[in-house]
C-alpha cells in the first residue's frame, strides 16, 4: 500500500519534541521546588498520586 505512514515520523517528531521540552520544564520546577523546601519524598509522592488519575486527564494547554 503506497504511502502507509506517511505520517507516523513526523507526529512522533513532535512529541518527543513536546515530551522534551516537558521535561526541561519539569526539571527547572523540581529544583525550585526543591530549592524552598519541598522534601524529595513530597514531590515524588505528588508524581506517583497524578499517574493514578489516567490518561485521559492531562492537561493539553500551552503557555
Amino acid at each position: 500500500m503506497s504511502g502507509k505512514g506517511t505520517f507516523v515520523a513526523p507526529q512522533s517528531n513532535i512529541n518527543l519534541e513536546r515530551r522534551e521540552e516537558l521535561l526541561r520544564r519539569f526539571d527547572d520546577l523540581a529544583a525550585e521546588l526543591l530549592y524552598l523546601g519541598l522534601e524529595p519524598e513530597e514531590l515524588s509522592a505528588r508524581l506517583l498520586a497524578t499517574k493514578g488519575k489516567g490518561e485521559g486527564s492531562h492537561d493539553c494547554s500551552h503557555d
